[in-house]
């Protein structure tokens, strides 16, 4: 994935858990809509990294 490091991951609000990235529930809007993008976008990579195997 050739994406420029997402600033949630330097966010107090962004949780990394092992299997569960996730923010808190208080992020701000702006922050929540980056993270579901990312996260869609690395399903779709994976994905398509699958059905290339």
């Amino acid at each position: 994935m050739s994406q420029p490091r997402p600033s949630f991951f330097d966010s107090p609000y962004f949780v990394e858990e092992y299997g569960n990235w996730h923010l808190k529930d208080d992020a701000p809007e702006e922050l929540k809509k980056e993270f579901e993008s990312y996260m869609k976008e690395s399903v779709l990579v994976i994905e398509g990294e699958e059905d290339e195997n």
